[in-house]
Formats: C-alpha cells, sequence, structure tokens
C-alpha cells in the first residue's frame, strides 16, 4: 500500500497521507511546491521527521499521532448513535487531559440560556426548585417568587442575555456585583443584595444538580453598607398628623387601623364585613395584587382588638360600598379591593402637609419630602408604632398575640380559654394608648352628607395607582 498520494490545486501539489491500518487517506495537505519532485521530497520529509504543526514553524508532529487523532475524529464523525453521557464522556476524558475546560453537549440543562433557566427557575407553577421545596415543607411565597423574577428579569437578564449556564463562571458573578453597583447606585443596599440572591439561589441549586461548573463560587456575600432601619413616628406627631383635613377619609383610616392595630397593608385591604366583630376583627387573609387572597405573613388566621370608634368608621366604608363584594376598603373595581399602594402614598402627601405648615413652594416641598425620607417613615411603620407603644405596657408575647408575630408552636402554648381574657387586656392597653392620640370621630364624613355624596367622594378619589419612577 502506497504511503501518499499527489494531487494538484492551482498548480501547488498537496499530499494525502495513507493510514495503513485502516486504509483510509487523510485530508490532503498542502507542499506549497509546483514541482512535483520537490513535492514529493517535502512529503518524505514529514513521513521521516514529522507534520509542520504551524504555519513556517519548525515544531512537527509525529506521524503516528496525527493518524491516531484522525482515526477518533473520523469514528466520533461517524459514529451510528452517541448519546449525551457518550459525549460527557469524551468531553471529560479530554478535560482530564488538559486540552478543553468546560465543554457543553446539546441538548442538556447546562446548555440551556442562563436567562431561560433562570426565568424557569423562578416560575412559582413550574420550578423545580419550588416543588423541591414544597416537599421539605420550606415552599418560598408566591409573592416572594414574583418577586425575585422581576428582579432577574430587570438586572440579571440585560446583563447574561446569550451566556449559557454553563458558561457562568466566578469572575461573571463577580463583574455582575459591579455591574449592579453601577446601574442599581440609587437602590438600597439591601435591595441590591436580594437582586443578588435572586440569581444566586437559582445558581446555586443549578451547580448542587450539575447542571453548572463546580469550581463556580456562589458566594451570596452582602454588598456595602445595612438595611435602613424603619422609621417611627412619635405619639405628638401621630396626633397631629389624624388632626389634618384627609382629602379623602378612607385613606385616613386605612392608616389609623394600621396605627391601632398593627395589621399590615394586605391584612387591611383583605379585610371584609364578616371580618369585623364586636370588639375585634379576624385577620383571615392577606389581599395580595396579582394573586388575590392569601394567608396572613405567619400563616395563621389572628383575632385582633380594635377600639370601637375604628369599628363605627370601618362599618360605615363597608356600608357604602358600591360592589357588594364585601370588602371594607373597596376600590373602583368589583373583583378586587383598594390597591394598598394608595395607603402609603396618602401617608406621604399629608406628612408633607403637616411638615410644610401652610408653606409655599417646591423648595419648602422637598425639603419636607426628604425629610420623611431620611427618617424613613412609611406605611409599615405603623406596625412599628403599635408594637413599641403596646410594648410600653404589655410584655411582648402578648403583643405579639395582636401583630401575628409568633409561630404555630407558640400560639398552641396558649390555652383556648385564656384568649378571650387576653385579648380583652390588649384592648383595654390599646384604647388607652391610642383613644387619646386619635380623637373621637364618629363619621366619615359630615353629617350632613347624604349616602351618594359619601359614596361618590371616596370611589372618585381612588384613581387606578401607578408607582412613582415605574416609566
Amino acid at each position: 500500500m502506497r504511503d501518499f498520494y499527489l494531487q494538484t490545486r492551482n498548480k501547488v501539489y498537496y499530499a494525502q497521507l495513507v493510514d495503513h491500518s485502516t486504509g483510509r487517506l487523510l485530508t490532503a495537505k498542502s507542499t506549497k511546491k509546483k514541482n512535483r519532485d520537490e513535492a514529493i521530497g517535502v512529503v518524505y520529509s514529514w513521513l521521516s521527521q514529522g507534520l509542520p504543526t504551524k504555519k513556517n514553524s519548525t515544531n512537527r508532529r509525529n506521524i503516528k499521532d496525527v493518524l491516531q487523532a484522525e482515526m477518533l475524529i473520523h469514528q466520533i464523525r461517524h459514529a451510528p448513535d452517541l448519546s449525551v453521557e457518550d459525549t460527557k464522556r469524551i468531553l471529560h476524558a479530554l478535560e482530564v487531559r488538559g486540552l478543553v475546560v468546560g465543554g457543553t453537549v446539546v441538548g442538556t440543562a447546562e446548555s440551556e440560556l442562563a436567562v431561560d433557566f433562570l426565568r424557569k427557575f423562578w416560575d412559582y407553577k413550574t420550578s423545580p426548585y419550588v416543588q423541591e421545596q414544597r416537599a421539605n415543607d420550606e415552599e418560598p411565597g408566591e409573592a416572594h417568587c414574583r418577586e425575585s423574577l422581576r428582579r432577574i428579569e430587570n438586572y440579571w437578564v440585560p446583563f447574561l442575555e446569550g451566556v449559557r449556564l454553563d458558561e457562568i463562571t466566578t469572575d461573571l458573578i463577580k463583574k455582575f456585583g459591579v455591574h449592579l453597583s453601577m446601574v442599581g447606585k440609587h437602590l438600597a443596599p439591601a435591595t441590591r443584595t436580594r437582586i443578588r440572591v435572586a440569581g444566586l439561589t437559582a445558581f446555586r441549586w443549578a451547580k448542587e444538580n450539575n447542571f453548572m461548573r463546580p469550581d463556580v463560587s456562589l458566594s451570596s456575600r452582602r454588598g456595602a453598607g445595612k438595611s435602613k432601619k424603619t422609621g417611627v413616628l412619635t405619639p405628638e406627631e401621630m396626633k397631629a398628623l389624624f388632626a389634618l383635613n384627609w382629602a379623602n377619609p378612607k385613606f385616613k383610616l386605612a392608616n389609623l387601623v394600621a396605627a391601632t392595630t398593627g395589621l399590615r397593608a394586605g391584612e387591611i385591604v383583605g379585610l371584609k364585613t364578616s371580618d369585623i366583630g364586636a370588639d375585634s376583627i379576624i385577620v383571615r387573609c392577606s389581599w395580595l395584587e396579582g394573586f388575590g387572597e392569601k394567608l396572613p405573613k405567619s400563616g395563621e388566621v389572628r383575632q385582633v382588638p380594635i377600639l370601637p370608634m375604628i369599628r363605627g368608621l370601618l362599618i360605615e366604608l363597608a356600608s357604602l360600598n358600591p360592589h357588594g363584594n364585601g370588602f371594607v376598603f373597596w376600590g373602583q373595581g368589583k373583583d378586587a379591593p383598594l390597591a394598598p399602594q394608595h395607603f402609603s402614598a396618602r401617608l406621604k402627601d399629608m406628612l408633607t402637609e403637616m411638615t410644610l405648615d401652610g408653606k409655599k413652594g417646591a423648595e419648602a416641598r422637598n425639603e419636607a419630602l426628604d425629610h420623611w425620607k431620611a427618617r424613613n417613615i412609611k406605611f409599615h411603620s405603623w406596625r412599628h408604632f403599635f408594637a413599641a407603644r403596646m410594648s410600653d405596657t404589655l410584655p411582648d408575647e402578648k403583643v405579639m398575640r395582636a401583630t401575628g408575630h409568633t409561630t404555630r408552636a407558640v400560639y398552641l402554648e396558649y390555652a383556648d380559654h385564656a384568649l378571650d381574657k387576653e385579648m380583652l387586656e390588649i384592648k383595654k392597653v390599646a384604647e388607652a394608648t391610642f383613644g387619646k392620640l386619635i380623637g373621637d370621630e364618629r363619621s366619615l364624613l359630615s353629617k350632613g352628607s347624604d349616602f351618594a355624596s359619601k359614596q361618590a367622594l371616596l370611589g372618585t378619589a381612588c384613581p387606578v395607582f401607578s408607582p412613582p419612577g415605574t416609566g
């Protein structure tokens, strides 16, 4: 059998070496010679000294090594059925030899685009992560998944567009941190941390399930800075705030409920007429925009004492509901209550008005806004206010009964017969603590207002909420 064959291309001689073990011809290689005898001389130098490894290079490869590599390539190309596992083993063998780093097999999880994986990971209904956590009684809430997905879309997706899961490296994770510090410099440190964690949680799960390279470091080290502590109004500030004339009494009532019961915004808008008792309300659910009624954050239904005046105002507001859907804090639509974001927005307006105290102009208004922003006063501050004021008189465990800051184990420690007595004690303290701060308001509007006028005012002042800065 001959060792090689010659052919010409554009008057230049090319040689095809012969693999004697298989009889196959190797890929033609240029001798760079136009003279046949000179070309044959070049080929014999290859056979004796080896093939040049690069153009104009003096380094040469042994012909046997070249033939073995060609045989391997031929076998891989023409193998009738290479499974995913076979392909992974081939890549692993090359990796062990130090010839490749990583490598992706088409159709495997690691070949998926990182952004597609992240979206699937935080899809509450289909996520394998959520299913695993559910099996371990550690299921993340639907709201948490939705918020994590929002963070993924806003910050991770633009950064990782086109990157495959197996291309995620420690260096890329670090670069995202730098990127986030630039595009998210207006965000609070705690918010930036939550954005990072949304991605790192998913990637950590992928790594544990061998969908990513094992050498990737996924530290959830927090960014610099600490989360700003929620501010709390003083009793004097609360009294002054509720002495103001609120344009829509519905929002004043929502803030009064939060201040005197410690209820969360979602729990307030989720209240229905049937939840209002003679001297308490039953917190059965929390309303979540886009999802509807959910269990309260603690996972437990709870009973909360309520001031008689507040109860009367709630009953009045519920009686003005034009939709017949049972919600106390009704909005414009019949299928949902008022959006809870209104409570915080109107509180901000009234705090600003209280600080201005008659002053006019944009500069004075901006100073007022900056003052409350610096103090970090928001609607959730009422929950802190309630807990702080009640703790002045009652032990923590009793205040926790009203706020819902409790575990099921703690809840079961209390005998049923003790609850009524405990609620009565909490009610008396609440009346003594808050009664002198909120006055004695017997009606949402003036007594001269007819039913239609009350309903119109309370309804038309509730436009569809559009959070600031969402454009």
